[in-house]
C-alpha cells in the first residue's frame, strides 16, 4: 500500500476529502457538500446527521446490526454496560482495567491482549443497554470513549513490528461495533455533536479504504473472512460513499471464495477449531442478512446460506451432550443454539431447528424478526453416530440426551495455527458427566499456560513419545475401519506422526453404547530404538491410583496389560457451563493421568468406565499376532467378552 495514500487518505483524512467522497448523485449528499463549501464542516455534519436519521428510519434499521454476546440476559447486558460507563473495562483473558476519567488507549497491554483491546468489542454492551433503556448515559459514554480513541489512535503501539494494532484485518472489525452504536444512537442528545459525526465518518471511510487496499488476493483462514465481512457491511451501511459499491463487490467476492475453498465437504472449516468455525459462521450470517433487499445477489445469498447450513450440521454432529460445541484446538465450549435457530429458519432445516431447543413462540418471534414466512417443524435427527470423513472426526453416541454416551475421535490433519499437538485424540462423556476432556485453550493467547500447557500433547487424550507430541506433517491419521455389532462399535486408526522416532501407532476403540464404557487399545511399534511412552488422559474427576488402575467418584481407568506405571498431576481445563460460553471464564482444576511404559514396541489396553468398579482383562488369541485379542470387561452386574482382530476390524 502506498505510504502517502495510507497517511493522507486512511489515517488522516482531510475535511475536503471526506465530503468529496460522498456520492454527488444522491440529492441529500449534494446538500451536504454544498453546506460544507458554503458554511463549513459543522453545517455539513448537521445535514449529514439529519439525512442518516431519516434513511435509517425509512429502512427500519436504526438499531443497527446486532453485536456482542447473545447469551446474556437483559439484566446482564445492562450490568456489563454500566461497567463500561464507569470505565471498568473487561479485557481479554479476564483482565480488568479501571480508568478514572479518560481512557489511556496508548497503554500497551502486551501481546494479543493489546490487539484484542483495540477491537473495541467491550463497547458493545452500550448498544444493547441503550436499546433496552434509552438511557442517555450509554450514548454519552460511547461518544466520549470513541472521541478519546480517535484522538489517541496514532499513539497506539504493539509488540509486533509488522502488525499495526489499529490498521490490520481483525482490528478493522471494530468498524462494525462503531457502526452499530452510531446507528442505534443517531437521535440521542449525546450524538448531536458535529465533531463526533465528522470523526465517525472519517473512521468508517478510512477502515473501508484500508480493507479494500489490503484484500487483493485470496488468503486462507479466518482473518480475510472477518475483513471481507466488515468491508461488505460498511459498504452496504454507508451507500453515500462513492467507494461503497467497490467495497461491497470486493468483500462479497472473498466471502464467496471462502465458502468454496475454506470449508470441507462435510461442513467443517479447514482450521478444524470449532470456536473459529462458528466465528466464520457469524461472519457469513452477517453478510447474508446485510444482503437482504439488495438486488442481483440472490445466487450469492443462496451460496452463503447453503454453506452455513452445512457448517452447522457439522457443528451439531460434533456437539457434546450439554449442547456446546466441543473444545478442539483453540476452542471454547461455545453455545451454537442461536446459530441453529437463525440458519434453521432461513433454510427450513428441521434438524437445526430441533438442535436450537427454541420454543414454538421463540421460533415465531425470530421468524418474524427475519421476515421469514416459512413454517417448519423441528425434527430430531435419525442418526446418532456420525463420521465426518473429510474433516476426519468420528463421533459415537448412544443418543441425543444429556445422559447419553458421547465419544469423539479426532484423526484429522494439522489445521494451521489454531491446532494443538495431538494425534488420534479422543473425548468422552458418559452418564451426564465429562470423563475424558480436551483441556481447551488459555484464557487468552497471553495466558502463560496457553503455550506451555493447553497446546501441548499432555493436555490431550493421546500418546506421547519421549515426552513429545506428533509432527505437524505426520499427525494426520488414516481411518482403517468402523465395525458395528449391536450396541458396540469398534473403530481403528493409524498415523505416522512419530515417524522421526521410527515409531508407528495403531489406535483402536471399542465403545459400548449400552453400558457407556470404552476400551482404548494402542499398539506402538519401533524396531530400531528404545522409547518412553505415555498414555494420557485428562479428566475433571479427582483420581486415586492403586495397582494398575485409577478411580474416582464417577470413573474407572483400568489397564488390561502389565508393566504400566500410573502417575497423576493437576490439570487446568475448560469445562462446559450450562447455557454459557466459557469465553473469559475461569478455568477449572482436574487430573492429568498418565500410564508410562518403556521399550521398543509396547501396547496399552485401557478401560474407561463411568463407575468406580470396572475390570479389564486382555489375552492374545494368536501368539503370532498382537492384534488378535480376547477382551473381557466387567462392571456393575455384567461381564462382557469380545474376540477381536484389530488388523481387519472384525469381531471374531
Amino acid at each position: 500500500m502506498n505510504k502517502s495514500f495510507f497517511e493522507k487518505r486512511i489515517k488522516h483524512i482531510e475535511d475536503e476529502d471526506l465530503f468529496a467522497s460522498l456520492k454527488p448523485g444522491i440529492p441529500a449528499m449534494k446538500s451536504v457538500r454544498r453546506a460544507f463549501e458554503q458554511d463549513g464542516r459543522d453545517a455539513a455534519s448537521l445535514r449529514w446527521t439529519k439525512h442518516l436519521s431519516r434513511r435509517l428510519k425509512r429502512s427500519g434499521t436504526s438499531a443497527g446490526a446486532r453485536v456482542g454476546r447473545e447469551d446474556l440476559r437483559p439484566d446482564q447486558v445492562i450490568e456489563e454496560a454500566d461497567l463500561v460507563v464507569a470505565r471498568d473495562i473487561k479485557c481479554w483473558g479476564g483482565v480488568r482495567i479501571k480508568y478514572k476519567g479518560e481512557i489511556d488507549f496508548s497503554k500497551n497491554l502486551g501481546g494479543s491482549s493489546n490487539y484484542g483491546f483495540h477491537y473495541c468489542g467491550w463497547l458493545s454492551p452500550l448498544h444493547g443497554a441503550y436499546r433496552l433503556t434509552g438511557d442517555e448515559k450509554y450514548a454519552r459514554a460511547f461518544v466520549e470513549i470513541f472521541t478519546q480513541w480517535y484522538r489517541q489512535r496514532d499513539l497506539v503501539v504493539g509488540d509486533h513490528d509488522r502488525l499495526d494494532v489499529i490498521w490490520y484485518e481483525l482490528g478493522c472489525n471494530r468498524a462494525r461495533t462503531f457502526r452499530s452504536l452510531y446507528f442505534s444512537m443517531i437521535d440521542s442528545a449525546a450524538v448531536q455533536n458535529m465533531g463526533f459525526h465528522e470523526m465517525m465518518l472519517k473512521t468508517i471511510l478510512g477502515h473501508g479504504r484500508w480493507l479494500y487496499q489490503h484484500q487483493t488476493e485470496y488468503r486462507s483462514g479466518n482473518w480475510q473472512v472477518f475483513g471481507a465481512q466488515t468491508l461488505t457491511g460498511i459498504g452496504l451501511s454507508f451507500p453515500e460513499f462513492r467507494e461503497s459499491g467497490r467495497w461491497v463487490r470486493r468483500g462479497l467476492k472473498w466471502i464467496l471464495e471462502h465458502t468454496r475453498r475454506d470449508v470441507y465437504r462435510d461442513g467443517c472449516h479447514k482450521e478444524r477449531a470449532p470456536h473459529y468455525h462458528l466465528g466464520v459462521v457469524n461472519s457469513f450470517w452477517d453478510v447474508y442478512t446485510s444482503l437482504i433487499g439488495v438486488r442481483g445477489v440472490r445466487k450469492q445469498r443462496d451460496r452463503i446460506v447453503a454453506t452455513m447450513e452445512q457448517m452447522l450440521l457439522w457443528t451439531h454432529g460434533m456437539s457434546i451432550p450439554s449442547g456446546h460445541s466441543p473444545t478442539v484446538g483453540d476452542s471454547e465450549y461455545d453455545i451454537p443454539q442461536g446459530h441453529y435457530l437463525n440458519v434453521g429458519l432461513a433454510t427450513g432445516n428441521s434438524r437445526l431447528l430441533w438442535a436450537s431447543g427454541a420454543s414454538a413462540r421463540e421460533m415465531r418471534s425470530k421468524a418474524e424478526e427475519l421476515s421469514i414466512r416459512r413454517r417448519v417443524r423441528p425434527g430430531r435427527p435419525s442418526e446418532r453416530s456420525v463420521h465426518h470423513d473429510s474433516s476426519e472426526f468420528a463421533i459415537v453416541r448412544s443418543g441425543w440426551g444429556a445422559e447419553d454416551l458421547y465419544f469423539n475421535v479426532n484423526y484429522g490433519p494439522y489445521g494451521g495455527g489454531h491446532s494443538h499437538s495431538e494425534a488420534l485424540a479422543f473425548q468422552m462423556w458418559a452418564k451426564g458427566r465429562p470423563l475424558c476432556v480436551d483441556c481447551g485453550r488459555g484464557l487468552s493467547y497471553d495466558d502463560p499456560l496457553h503455550r506451555s500447557w493447553y497446546t501441548q500433547v499432555h493436555a490431550h487424550n493421546t500418546v506421547a513419545v519421549d515426552g513429545e507430541g506428533p509432527s505437524v506433517k505426520g499427525r494426520r491419521g488414516r481411518f482403517c475401519f468402523w465395525e458395528k455389532q449391536g450396541r458396540v462399535d469398534l473403530l481403528g486408526f493409524t498415523h505416522r506422526g512419530y515417524k522421526e522416532s521410527d515409531v508407528g501407532h495403531r489406535r483402536c476403540f471399542l465403545v459400548n453404547k449400552a453400558k457407556q464404557y470404552a476400551v482404548v487399545l494402542d499398539f506402538l511399534t519401533c524396531e530400531t530404538g528404545h522409547h518412553t511412552y505415555e498414555w494420557i488422559l485428562n479428566t475433571p474427576e479427582s483420581i486415586r491410583i492403586s495397582k494398575g488402575r485409577a478411580a474416582g467418584e464417577g470413573i474407572t481407568v483400568a489397564e488390561g496389560g502389565k508393566g504400566g506405571r500410573f502417575r497423576k498431576s493437576p490439570a487446568t481445563m475448560a469445562l462446559p457451563i450450562e447455557g454459557r460460553s466459557t469465553w473469559g471464564m475461569k478455568r477449572e482444576k482436574g487430573t492429568n493421568l498418565r500410564i508410562e511404559k518403556e521399550g521398543g514396541s509396547v501396547d496399552f489396553q485401557v478401560l474407561i468406565a463411568p463407575y468406580e468398579k470396572g475390570t479389564l482383562s486382555v489375552q492374545q488369541l494368536d501368539s503370532r499376532s498382537r492384534y488378535r485379542l480376547r477382551i473381557e470387561v466387567g462392571g456393575d452386574h455384567f461381564q462382557h467378552g469380545y474376540d477381536l482382530d484389530l488388523r481387519k476390524g472384525l469381531f471374531l
